[in-house]
Formats: C-alpha cells, sequence, structure tokens
C-alpha cells in the first residue's frame, strides 16, 4: 500500500494505482462509430486499443501531494482535496495518521476524471518514454476540454514552482491554492473522450478480415498539433 496512514505516498510513486474498474472506455467497433478519415484508420470490425493518458503526469502529483502533505500545507490541500473527492473525515485521518481506507483515496488522487484523456494506447509521443509531467491537448479538442487544458497548465505550472521551495509555507504555496480554488467547477467534469479530431495516424497498423491485429503491428497515433 503505497499511500500512507498520514497522506504520504511511498516508493517514490512507483506503485501507481490502477484505473478505477467502474471506469469503462469508447468504443470504435461497429456501425455505431464512424470514422472521418477516409479510408479509416482502422478497420470497422476492430476495436481501437483505448487508455487514459493523464494531463498533468502521476510524478508531478505525487510529489506536489507529499511536499503539502510533508509540510502540513492543508489548507492548500484542502481545495485539491474537493476536487478529488477526498472527504474532510479522510483529511482529519491523514491529519491524525489514522487513515483507513489508504487504497481508495491513493486511487482518487492519482486517477481525477478533470486530468484524464482517452485516446490511442499505441503512442510515439507517450509521455512515459518523454518523461515529460505535462501531456497539454489543444488541436482539435472541443472548446471545453481547451479551457481545461489552460487551467491544467496553470495548475501545473503552481506545483512546479512549489516544488522549488524547500520548506514551503502557506504564504509559498498561495497561488498554488488559489488556482486549485479556480478549478472548483471541474469537481464533476467528465474524461475527455476519445475524439478522433484530437489525434493523428504515424503508423497504419495490420489487420485480418475479422478485424484482429496481426503480427501484433497495431496502428501507432500520436496527439495532433496543428
Amino acid at each position: 500500500m503505497s499511500l500512507q496512514a498520514n497522506g504520504v505516498i511511498l516508493n517514490g510513486g512507483q506503485d501507481r494505482p490502477g484505473e478505477p474498474e467502474s471506469w469503462s472506455k469508447s468504443s470504435t467497433k461497429g456501425p455505431k462509430w464512424h470514422w472521418n478519415a477516409f479510408p479509416p484508420p482502422v478497420p470497422s470490425n476492430h476495436q481501437l486499443p483505448l487508455t487514459f493518458h493523464h494531463t498533468i503526469g502521476w510524478q508531478m502529483i505525487w510529489k506536489c501531494w507529499n511536499h503539502l502533505v510533508s509540510n502540513n500545507l492543508w489548507e492548500t490541500i484542502a481545495p485539491w482535496a474537493y476536487l478529488l473527492g477526498v472527504t474532510d473525515a479522510e483529511i482529519k485521518g491523514m491529519k491524525g495518521n489514522n487513515l483507513p481506507n489508504r487504497d481508495d483515496v491513493c486511487e482518487e488522487i492519482c486517477w481525477s476524471k478533470w486530468n484524464m484523456v482517452e485516446g490511442p494506447s499505441h503512442r510515439s509521443d507517450d509521455p512515459s518514454k518523454s518523461k515529460d509531467d505535462l501531456d497539454l491537448f489543444t488541436v482539435g479538442a472541443s472548446n471545453n476540454v481547451r479551457s481545461r487544458m489552460q487551467q491544467l497548465s496553470s495548475l501545473f505550472t503552481m506545483m512546479k514552482a512549489l516544488l522549488l521551495v524547500a520548506k514551503p509555507t502557506a504564504k509559498d504555496a498561495a497561488n498554488l491554492k488559489r488556482q486549485l480554488e479556480m478549478m472548483r467547477s471541474l469537481k464533476n467534469s467528465d474524461i475527455a473522450w476519445f475524439s478522433e479530431d484530437m489525434w493523428e495516424l504515424v503508423d497504419a497498423g495490420k489487420y485480418d478480415q475479422y478485424g484482429n491485429v496481426v503480427n501484433d503491428k497495431h496502428a501507432v497515433w500520436k496527439k495532433k498539433s496543428a
């Protein structure tokens, strides 16, 4: 269990919790899904492997969370907890080194819907390879998603700045606290679901007549940049 009873995430964030079991992915298989590109990037009888991509990466999330907890900046944690769905009772448990449902809280910290973009599992620009902790999606996105990305970009900047302060005070964390408070409307926002307009095909996959991948040659994508 990586989240301790006092709210600190151990093991350098290596024990990242899996995505919530209740989440389901979009289906691109069958007549209900219509591709814009012609010919379609994958056969109509093929289910494109999809996953959930963090906009602000897990490394930044757990580092900033730990920084706040370790320095007792609970007033800054409070608006973040609100966005995550972490309750006042759970915060009280962390303060008293007595948090019971640690796996659930760690999942909430890691997997916030407002920070997630659904997209192809096979990417040429996967941030896990570049070690980039900010994966912004703007081109081809809806107005709502673009607005969300702007807020997440600002949040990332505030997180990064706070981590540079060895022993931050409430004053040092004021900008981050303010940004989190400004994002309250995102609390019930859904995942940014897969949209073909946000992605471009890099390498075509290989499929048989039944829509199965041949020789493990999946279609490879990257987020659209222009």
